[in-house]
């Protein structure tokens, strides 16, 4: 008994082709979006770093600036204690307790300058606003980098077929990245000087 051939017709085959590259297509598909929502989470915690980063950066530069004032004003003080002092004709023990607190401060100062190299410049405010000037720089250029992921990601949900994946795979558009209001402004120097002040 022989056993009959099965003959599949031409529209069958078509249609199993068809059916066979729409999942080829649906999978490639499904992986362009999960792709694409990947990289544009990481775009935007890399603005959450950035936005971090430079509230540290602010806090920890105003932070050296006080402490480069206060070291700066006691030095002050004991060279005028010394210098009267000097005029009055003081005995040298006093004088040189006097000069070992200078020694000192200037120390803690050259230490300071060595944690903050930006210090050593003529004028630690210029440093501080250069180093909260770059710090805004990079978080300004992490929002454009996280808003271009995120017009890339919602031109790809709109453009067809890509759209109808989209509804088939529950994707929907992102808004752009916006920060709520005051949340997220920079720091202020006066308020955390003010805040910070001894």
């Amino acid at each position: 008994m022989m056993k009959k051939k099965k003959k599949y017709s031409i529209a069958t085959i078509i249609l199993i082709i068809a059916l066979h590259a729409f999942g080829i297509f649906a999978k490639y598909v499904y992986n362009k979006f999960l792709d694409e929502a990947h990289l544009m989470h990481i775009a935007h915690g890399r603005v959450e770093t950035e936005l971090q980063r430079r509230h540290d950066v602010v806090t920890r530069c105003i932070d050296a600036v006080r402490q480069h004032m206060k070291i700066e004003g006691e030095i002050q003080g004991h060279l005028i204690t010394l210098n009267g002092l000097i005029e009055k004709k003081a005995n040298k023990v006093d004088q040189l307790k006097v000069e070992q607190e200078i020694i000192k401060l200037l120390a803690q100062a050259n230490i300071l300058r060595e944690s903050y190299p930006e210090l050593k410049s003529a004028n630690p405010y210029l440093a501080v606003m250069k180093n909260i000037q770059h710090a805004g720089g990079r978080v300004t250029r992490e929002r454009l980098n996280l808003n271009e992921r995120i017009y890339e990601y919602n031109m790809m949900l709109r453009i067809f077929p890509l759209n109808i994946f989209a509804v088939l795979y529950r994707y929907d558009v992102e808004p752009f990245f916006e920060a709520p209001a005051g949340s997220l402004k920079v720091p202020s120097f006066k308020e955390l000087y003010n805040r910070n002040s001894i």
